[in-house]
């Protein structure tokens, strides 16, 4: 009896989708390229520019059931929330530069910089919805080419989606031995969820330290770093090539 009445009472409730959310967009893209950095990895001279900008169209989005599987993330993910608006002719503008420079055979300067900005329609006093994979996702410690990704000390890579990203960057690369490294690092940047990073955004910093070893698998690299806005550190750890 109690058995029956549990398997009436779970499909009564159990009815809705087990899917939480689901969007597709087009983008069409332009990207300038320049890199003459002497090493993919532990780099001491050179730089690498990259420029790019999208146009993003053709936005399909279901949010099933997730006003109930899921309420806490429904006014996030939901751009028909009031104080939200969906811009039309959305178009995003990415720069970042990396320059490396040897100060020393055994020291390395280099400096970062990122902005990440959009531009499409406004309306006063809403923030525009962009799409997770319209938006900047900020973290991470290594240094990566993906362009809507910018690295930032004391986040987990993509940790923090934001709409705009304004970001400088700064580290010293001291070679110990000859493949082991050592590079203490400092970012700072301006975050938003506007379309410039310079309205309406909140300051980010960041510190860390990284111990690099240069292996025949890859790099292996140990990197302790935090920031402003978590009050915990995070300790990082990888073996081997990005792809």
């Amino acid at each position: 009896m109690y058995s029956l009445l549990d398997k009436v009472d779970q499909a009564k409730i159990d009815n809705y989708s087990k899917k939480l959310y689901n969007h597709s967009n087009f983008n069409t893209f332009l990207k300038f390229e320049q890199n003459n950095l002497n090493k993919r990895y532990f780099f001491t001279k050179g730089n690498h520019l990259q420029v790019s900008t999208r146009f993003y169209y053709g936005d399909r989005y279901d949010l099933y059931d997730l006003n109930t599987v899921q309420p806490l993330l429904y006014p996030i993910l939901n751009p028909k929330e009031p104080h939200y608006y969906q811009p039309k002719n959305l178009v995003s503008f990415t720069l970042n530069e990396n320059f490396a420079y040897p100060v020393t055979r055994r020291l390395a300067a280099k400096v970062n910089l990122f902005l990440g900005t959009s531009f499409g329609s406004k309306k006063e006093d809403r923030v525009p919805y962009l799409f997770l994979n319209q938006k900047y996702n900020l973290g991470g410690s290594e240094y990566n080419y993906d362009l809507l990704s910018p690295e930032f000390n004391g986040l987990r890579q993509k940790e923090l989606p934001m709409t705009s990203v304004a970001k400088a960057g700064i580290s010293f690369q001291y070679r110990i031995m000859k493949r082991l490294y050592l590079t203490p690092s400092f970012s700072y940047g301006k975050v938003s969820e506007e379309y410039s990073p310079f309205d309406n955004s909140f300051d980010m910093f960041g510190y860390g330290v990284n111990l690099g070893y240069e292996s025949l698998l890859g790099p292996i690299n140990l990197n302790i770093s935090r920031n402003n806005q978590l009050d915990f550190s995070r300790i990082y750890f990888s073996i081997g090539f990005k792809f």
